[in-house]
């Protein structure tokens, strides 16, 4: 995946890109060693990003051992 234009969420660099089948988005994001890649059913770039972020939260939760820091 070849972004054109990365985005950041809590200090994460991810990017989402329209997949190869029409009405799905791909993002991929790395978190420390590992690079995360999803694809989501939508056709609004926006709704990627939104489930993208979700996608962050959700591993950031996993990786700390109590949740995720109020901010």
């Amino acid at each position: 995946m070849h972004a054109k234009r990365r985005l950041i969420h809590k200090e994460i660099i991810f990017a989402v890109e329209p997949a190869d089948v029409s009405g799905f988005y791909r993002f991929r994001f790395q978190i420390g060693d590992k690079t995360i890649e999803g694809r989501v059913e939508t056709n609004l770039k926006g709704m990627a990003i939104h489930r993208a972020r979700a996608a962050i939260n959700r591993r950031l939760q996993k990786a700390s051992p109590h949740g995720l820091d109020a901010q």
